[in-house]
């Protein structure tokens, strides 16, 4: 499964759209992806994410990273209030955020995101970074289920 990642900022308003670009692997085409999807059914459950990670700037755009906070260039940036959705892994699947940054209040602006839009930016990676996460490990025990029992054989008695 490829993904396709759009980010967008309009009238303070960072957002990230995420949807399914087209099915298929290295190992599977399309066509036993989408049976995959359609025999295993598998939800990504907001409320069992943790929108919680490491940031910092990377070439003046917000990445997670895995370095340690130091506060002055790697912070821990948190989205509490992610309302709790769920989403069948399938062909079909559309995920959207969306932040206005003139909401953001100044307490949770740090050293590395001093602006609110900044600190949207960093938002709308993190939660894009957990789904594509969340994802792939859906994909991945889809993908650990399949095997050759589903078909139709003869037998001589």
């Amino acid at each position: 499964m490829k993904i396709n990642q759009k980010k967008t900022i309009e009238n303070d308003i960072i957002g990230i759209d995420i949807s399914v670009e087209v099915l298929g692997t290295a190992d599977l085409t399309s066509e036993q992806e989408l049976e995959l999807l359609h025999n295993y059914n598998k939800m990504i459950e907001f409320n069992k994410i943790k929108f919680v990670g490491n940031m910092k700037m990377a070439n003046n755009v917000p990445v997670v990273t895995d370095d340690p906070i130091d506060g002055t260039n790697v912070v821990e940036v948190t989205i509490p209030d992610v309302i709790n959705e769920q989403f069948i892994v399938d062909e079909d699947l559309h995920i959207t955020f969306s932040r206005d940054v003139t909401k953001f209040p100044e307490t949770e602006l740090n050293e590395v995101f001093s602006k609110r839009e900044m600190l949207g930016q960093a938002k709308a990676i993190l939660f894009a970074t957990r789904i594509k996460e969340a994802i792939a490990e859906k994909l991945a025990e889809i993908r650990a289920l399949s095997n050759t029992f589903e078909g139709e054989e003869s037998y001589t008695l």
